[in-house]
């Protein structure tokens, strides 16, 4: 549901900036800016979600199965690709390590 949700606020974000920033309506430019607003939260929260990943894979006590690890790996890679350029350095190193 949060991944449609966000498809919709980008299709609307990209429909309100194809429109000058001159010629839109007030309210088109304030659906403009929560739209942004929007998806860089997402962002972040998708960010946040990988550091956490990443901590979890790398501090595991016990060793996990192999069908585990893959479902986290593919979490990992998958919240490394939601997370675009909010992913540092380090983050990118350690997600392409695993």
């Amino acid at each position: 549901m949060a991944g449609r949700r966000t498809e919709q606020v980008r299709e609307c974000l990209t429909l309100a900036n194809a429109t000058a920033d001159h010629d839109r309506t007030e309210d088109e430019d304030r659906i403009a800016h929560a739209a942004a607003d929007h998806l860089e939260a997402q962002a972040k929260a998708v960010a946040k979600n990988l550091t956490h990943l990443l901590t979890e894979l790398s501090r595991s006590r016990r060793p996990l199965s192999p069908t585990a690890l893959r479902h986290r790996v593919e979490a990992l890679v998958q919240a490394a690709a939601e997370a675009g350029n909010h992913v540092n350095a380090r983050q990118a190193t350690q997600t392409k390590l695993w």
